[in-house]
């Protein structure tokens, strides 16, 4: 970010000049990472001292900044040369950095390098030591307000003083704001704050917004103007209820109007508050919509959240990955010499006679295999855990859309059902199958929500609605448009969802719904396993006898086919198929029949869609992932070595239902 010629000059009036350069840093320095201080020791301390030159053939120059050293000790990797690149990566480690040089380090090349570097066993301890302290350094240190606020007071001292005041205050991030907006501007530390306040806009934008609400008139056209400097045209739409809510002062209505033409963003031609309420109720059923898709990946997820303070961070996913690729090289290498040993291509060592060799061989193999499934295990927690945590933040991001279109129009019915969507998804389930709605919610709001749930594929808030149906209710329009509800209900693609209408169908308004589906789906609860259901299709006998062991010792129950037809019936008929394993070339139906069947049925219509077969067989699964969501290619060989480990990162979504959700479908259905 640039900083005008004039504020520069000012600040060298009150020579202030390091303060100058630190104000005029890029913007990014408040993504919790602190650009590096411009104090009298930084060159000292990011020089190494004199020593043996590394790779002198490579470089005339030798590298002596963080970042020379870290691109050195990547090329003399890729030149095969790994005690050059560790070399280069101990001489890091020996300028013994400090928190902002290494989280300057670590924006500048990003975390991707570390993680690759820190991949290669070869480069150990080293790399491993960099990443750590990478990691350590990018957690923000918490100040206090009085501690902000002093810092505030110190920003017009000159020299070092204010020059590390101000990098407290721009490492402090969303923390400092409120500080900075109560300095007082009659002073010339209230003015270097509001000049902070405005260079930093960019990086505070969503402090800013988080200071809207509360702020006083007058504030509150201050802020409006800072979000305007931003630069990011996706903060329009958090404008509009502050451009059209009738009940402001029209300085804040004007100030608005402005930041929204200065961010160039399309809300600009909204002219009235009809329409600003129609553009967020469009976009926050979007968001709902997309974000509660089973195969909405953690990507995606993130994405949709583009006014979000931040994303979920997917560095603890990379980083077991990792793990996961290290645990599969040990577990493939133990069982090779294992093999090795069982058929005497290699003999005992001469200290041990062969039976200790095979034990020791047999305990190893053992130690790597849980030590692989217990990382597998662990990812597909991480990987729950960060989508959940992404449908969370997208839903707080649509409900802070649905607060500002109520905010305009109070009575707006679309924008009533869309909260209590988003509201009953972020509810904790109960065990029961009955619940009360809230006082204020009315029968018909209750049928309007379940559909709108069902509609958008929100499946806990569609629960919560069927747990709270009335016992009894003597209102005819309600029981007359009940059972169109629930026959919808028992067409859903989640069991919990089905199960529920099914019992209500049945108790409540019996004969009206299909008699048939209801007790398929209770069939299909009785019969349901505790463990995660799975099938599995191969025309080879011997395949599917090791791919259901390998998938029963990892904790599903899993069935078995030869053909696409028999596996189809089989996961159609389980309490929820979680994983359709099919082999590329089972015979009856081609794998494309087979997974348009699979989808066509709402039964397996959110089963994912495992593919094994040879290389020329990838090509083909692609096209059908462009038709189908959920479906993924392993390339054979893919038994028991690979194949959990290969599909712990495909980024497969995990189990729909917990052993918990599986009990209380069985008991729903007793």
């Amino acid at each position: 970010m640039l900083v005008s010629e004039r504020f520069v000059v000012s600040l060298k009036k009150s020579r202030l000049t390091g303060l100058a350069l630190i104000l005029s840093c890029s913007s990014g320095i408040l993504a919790q990472e602190a650009d590096t201080p411009t104090d009298a020791n930084s060159e000292s301390a990011t020089t190494p001292a004199v020593s043996i030159a590394i790779a002198p053939d490579l470089y005339q120059f030798p590298p002596s900044t963080p970042a020379e050293l870290l691109r050195a000790a990547r090329t003399t990797l890729r030149f095969d040369r790994v005690g050059d690149s560790r070399a280069f990566l101990r001489r890091i480690l020996e300028l013994q950095l400090g928190d902002t040089e290494l989280t300057e380090l670590r924006r500048k090349a990003g975390i991707d390098v570390f993680l690759e570097l820190r991949q290669d066993s070869r480069l150990q301890p080293e790399a491993e030591q960099l990443l750590k302290s990478i990691n350590a350094a990018s957690k923000a240190k918490i100040r206090s307000a009085e501690e902000l606020t002093e810092f505030v007071k110190n920003l017009p001292v000159p020299g070092s003083v204010g020059e590390n005041a101000a990098t407290e205050l721009l490492t402090a991030g969303d923390a400092a704001v409120p500080v900075l907006l109560s300095a007082d501007e009659s002073t010339e530390a209230g003015q270097l704050a509001n000049k902070l306040l405005s260079t930093q806009a960019a990086s505070l934008k969503y402090a800013y917004l988080k200071e809207l609400p509360a702020a006083d008139s007058t504030t509150k056209t201050k802020l409006l103007g800072l979000i305007g400097q931003s630069g990011d045209s996706n903060l329009a739409i958090h404008l509009l209820r502050w451009r059209f809510d009738s009940g402001l002062d029209s300085n804040v209505s004007e100030a608005a109007r402005d930041a929204i033409r200065d961010l160039r963003a399309p809300e600009s031609s909204i002219e009235s508050s009809t329409q600003a309420v129609e553009h967020l109720l469009r976009t926050a059923e979007s968001l709902i919509s997309t974000s509660h898709k089973r195969f909405a990946s953690l990507d995606s997820s993130s994405l949709a959240t583009t006014a979000a303070e931040s994303s979920p961070s997917v560095l603890p996913l990379l980083e077991q990955d990792i793990r996961i690729i290290a645990f599969q090289k040990e577990t493939n290498a133990a069982q090779s010499y294992l093999r090795s040993l069982e058929i005497g291509e290699i003999e005992a060592d001469n200290s041990t006679n062969y039976a200790t060799a095979l034990t020791d061989a047999k305990a190893r193999v053992k130690a790597a295999t849980e030590q692989l499934e217990t990382g597998v295990a662990e990812r597909q927690s991480l990987l729950k855990s960060l989508q959940s945590s992404a449908i969370t933040r997208t839903d707080e991001l649509a409900r802070n859309h649905l607060t500002d279109a109520l905010t305009l129009d109070p009575n707006n019915a679309k924008a009533r059902l869309l909260m209590m969507v988003v509201t009953a998804s972020a509810a904790e389930p109960t065990p029961e199958s009955g619940g009360e709605a809230p006082p204020e919610v009315t029968n018909d709001d209750l049928l309007s929500a379940l559909e709108v749930a069902q509609d958008l594929q929100c499946f806990d808030a569609a629960a919560s609605f069927l747990r709270a149906f009335p016992k009894n209710s003597a209102e005819s329009a309600f029981n007359s448009r009940a059972p169109r509800v629930l026959s919808e209900a028992l067409k859903s693609p989640d069991a919990r969802v089905r199960t529920l209408a099914a019992r209500i169908a049945r108790t409540r308004f019996s004969g009206q719904c299909s008699s048939a589906t209801v007790s398929r789906t209770f069939l299909a609860a009785k019969n349901g396993s505790l463990k995660s259901e799975i099938v599995i299709v191969s025309p080879d006998d011997s395949q599917l006898r090791t791919l259901q062991a390998v998938f029963q010792d990892a904790g599903f129950t899993a069935d078995i086919a030869e053909t696409g037809p028999d596996g189809f019936q089989l996961a159609a008929s389980q309490l929820n198929c979680e994983l359709f394993v099919l082999q590329a070339e089972s015979p009856i139906w081609p794998m494309a029949t087979t997974v348009a069947n699979l989808r066509a049925d709402v039964r397996t219509r959110n089963t994912p869609v495992v593919i094994i077969g040879q290389p020329r067989f990838q090509d083909r699964v692609a096209a059908l992932a462009e038709i189908y969501d959920g479906v993924w290619f392993i390339p054979e060989p893919a038994g028991t070595e690979s194949l959990l480990s290969k599909m712990a990162q495909t980024n497969i979504p995990p189990a729909a239902l917990t052993a918990e959700d599986r009990a209380l479908i069985k008991a729903l259905a007793e």
